[in-house]
């Protein structure tokens, strides 16, 4: 899977999460998915959920 591959997947997450409520209706322009420096924490990984924290006021997990 590529990371742009990703970057839909969270896109549509995101988008299902706004529908539904969950989430208030913010704007993201960019989706970051990068490959994580130590290979334990996984294949990839997103910076997206700290971004949205500061806009939406909102704790992270």
């Amino acid at each position: 899977m590529r990371q742009t591959d990703i970057a839909k997947i969270i896109e549509y997450a995101l988008a299902r999460a706004q529908e539904a409520g969950t989430l208030p209706s913010v704007q993201i322009t960019d989706i970051p998915v990068e490959r994580p420096q130590n290979p334990d924490h996984g294949d990839f990984a997103s910076s997206l959920p700290m971004r949205l924290t500061k806009q939406l006021q909102m704790n992270p997990f």
